[in-house]
């Protein structure tokens, strides 16, 4: 009973006596009932064979052993259409597994079979761990020289991507790769890699128009082949900026792609100022405003810092702090609602170059060390321990929870509730300085057991292999009240009941609140709404970078408001049995001709209430902030209607945050 009354006035921000009041540090509180993501696709990773080398059956065993405890969900998997086409018959591609090896200069086709070889070899892997791939190729067959496929002495051939017969080649791999070796692991498949970088030279080939046309023939010739549940994934973009691909993926193409993906290299500064979050929230707002079933996803993430662009090496991948500054780019993006960052990338072995000192170096290892002579490239890397605990402990199929953080302070964490009932939460200090959080949730009525993971510059326990273990196992923890965790200057912290006790949920049925960073919570809204300032993405407001200005100045909040000046728009709620309501909004100079607000039992018979609005509080820019409440007591409400009028300029009518409560 105690236990029960603690939870009523926790959930009314009432519970404790002062001095526990005056304890608590940084509350960040983790809402079960709000998920943000109900399709997490599990940890990520860039991952494919090597281009020409060959491993031993020992540096097989040790990569599988490393990425077994990783405990993945997700890759993505890029090849060359040179690696399993040897050209054309007429129409016909001549394919690997079906010609005469005897017509083709035998390099060629000793490398092409070695490495698909080990592809069969890798997808089998994924299949045997439940590990969903995304397969793809760079991109089509066209001159540059392929070293790595193709001897450098001989031609390559081309073909234009619009081409059927290339549709066609693509569709007999995959069709080949399912039903005749059995991969069922294959859920996905991307037509080319950051096309719209590409498209910029018209050397390549590549355009809006022909990759459209392309992937129009592609799931047709999927469909021929019975292969209408492998999902065509695209743009699969270099970092989106003006070119409007992502608008014409999403209208153009909305029934034939439904995941959007993108490529972003993220400087390390983007994570101090939460640019990371803004920009991903953003594009998932808008994504879910043109089809709210279609999911995004980085396709390739990492953070820029330490780069060299000549040779593609990230010079400082071994430093400690890339683990905790990539850890925070991923809780940044869960936080935003996506389903999967692929991380770049598994091993630096994965592409090809003589010189070790050339390669790509990005990995978490060089499995292929030993053979270039210097082994110690083989050893795991510190970022490993951050990626590694992240894809383990919110494995795929796991729900993406609201909790809130402290942006201004560089505090930023994520909950997650996984397929066998187990929470997560994951947090990061990017900031110089110590720094103590109390994390609650008070919907947890037992005292679960957790294990706590740490990973500080000087702290990061592992076992023989490598691999992150338990810092501390917390028993008997009372989630309500909170664990307390004290950081040192930079750092990442897991805590998980997975491995512990399993904790014993509860429904919140007091009150609910969306802090207007998303669509995710409403129950139903018009088709013109914008955010944070933006009507619509801002690939189509002619300016080639996002200026967050209106986020920053309403007190960091996100807001919800019309795309237009002349429509009225609206945002609904179902929460059954509620009497009340706050509406925290902002306007230009004024704010009680900007809003009205209905309620209703069944969501067709609506009524009008009557509105209260606290003295208005000056901020910036001329906007100033109040709430919204009833002016007389409710009753018989399920559903809750905000509307927004067109008095004015779009963007200065704004719902920065709604709770709707049972008094």
């Amino acid at each position: 009973m105690k236990r029960l009354i603690y939870l009523i006035l926790l959930l009314f921000g009432l519970s404790g006596c002062k001095t526990e009041q005056q304890e608590v540090q940084n509350p960040i509180v983790v809402d079960t009932d709000f998920v943000l993501q109900e399709n997490y696709y599990g940890g990520a990773m860039q991952w494919e064979p090597n281009d020409r080398d060959s491993m031993t059956e020992a540096q097989w065993d040790r990569l599988f052993r490393r990425v077994e405890f990783m405990k993945l969900g997700y890759i993505r998997c890029c090849i060359m259409p040179y690696f399993y086409c040897f050209g054309y018959d007429g129409n016909d591609p001549i394919l690997l597994w079906d010609m005469d090896s005897t017509k083709v200069d035998a390099r060629w086709y000793a490398n092409s079979r070695r490495f698909m070889n080990d592809l069969y070899r890798q997808l089998q892997f994924c299949k045997d761990n439940d590990i969903d791939v995304l397969l793809g190729e760079w991109w089509k067959p066209m001159n540059p020289n392929w070293k790595q496929a193709v001897p450098v002495d001989m031609p390559k051939y081309t073909i234009e991507l619009d081409d059927s017969r290339y549709a066609v080649q693509v569709a007999e791999l995959v069709e080949y790769l399912v039903k005749e070796k059995g991969m069922t692991c294959i859920k996905q498949f991307n037509l080319g890699n950051e096309v719209n970088l590409v498209a910029n030279d018209p050397r390549t080939g590549y355009s809006w128009e022909k990759w459209k046309k392309a992937i129009l023939n592609l799931r047709s010739e999927l469909d021929k082949r019975g292969l209408n549940n492998i999902e065509i994934v695209g743009p699969d973009g270099g970092y989106w900026g003006t070119d409007v691909w992502f608008n014409k993926t999403l209208t153009e193409l909305d029934s034939v792609v439904p995941v959007i993906d993108y490529h972003w290299y993220i400087n390390k500064d983007w994570t101090f100022t939460n640019r990371v979050e803004d920009e991903t929230r953003m594009f998932r707002f808008f994504t879910q405003m043109q089809d709210s079933s279609k999911v995004n996803i980085w396709g390739e993430m990492g953070i820029r810092d330490g780069h060299n662009e000549v040779l593609d090496q990230h010079t400082l991948i071994h430093q400690w702090w890339y683990g905790t500054f990539v850890a925070d780019a991923l809780i940044q993006t869960l936080r935003s609602g996506w389903s999967a960052a692929a991380a770049w990338g598994m091993d630096d072995a994965m592409h090809y170059k003589d010189d070790l000192d050339e390669q790509k170096r990005w990995g978490f290892w060089n499995s292929i060390a030993e053979q270039k002579n210097k082994p110690e490239e083989a050893n795991i890397r510190l970022w490993f321990y951050t990626w590694s605990l992240m894809s383990r402990n919110i494995p795929k199929g796991s729900k993406i929870l609201y909790s809130n953080s402290y942006r201004t302070q560089n505090l930023n964490g994520v909950a997650a509730l996984t397929p066998t009932g187990d929470l997560t939460f994951a947090i990061t200090n990017t900031a110089d300085f110590a720094q103590r959080v109390t994390v609650q949730i008070p919907t947890v009525v037992n005292d679960p057991i957790i294990n706590k993971y740490v990973y500080f510059e000087d702290d990061y326990p592992v076992d023989t292999a490598g691999f992150p273990v338990v810092k501390e196992v917390l028993k008997d923890v009372n989630l309500q009240k909170g664990i307390v965790i004290d950081f040192p200057a930079k750092g990442f912290v897991l805590l998980t009941t997975i491995g512990g006790s399993k904790p014993e949920i509860v429904k919140n049925d007091k009150y609910m609140m969306d802090p207007m960073e998303g669509v995710q919570r409403m129950y139903d809204h018009s088709n013109n709404l914008g955010l944070n300032g933006f009507p619509k993405f801002y690939d189509e407001c002619n300016t080639a970078a996002p200026d967050f200005q209106f986020f920053k100045v309403l007190e960091d909040c996100g807001t919800i408001h019309p795309s237009t000046n002349e429509e009225h728009a609206y945002i609904t709620y179902k929460f059954d049995g509620f009497n009340y309501f706050e509406i925290k909004v902002s306007g230009v100079e004024t704010i009680t001709d900007r809003f009205k607000v209905y309620v209703s039992p069944d969501n067709c018979e609506w009524r009008e209430v009557e509105l209260s609005f606290t003295e208005p509080e000056m901020s910036v820019w001329r906007f100033v902030h109040s709430t919204i409440t009833p002016k007389t007591e409710l009753d018989n409400c399920n559903y809750l209607k905000i509307e927004m009028l067109p008095n004015g300029y779009f963007s200065n009518t704004r719902i920065r945050e709604v709770k709707i409560e049972k008094r």
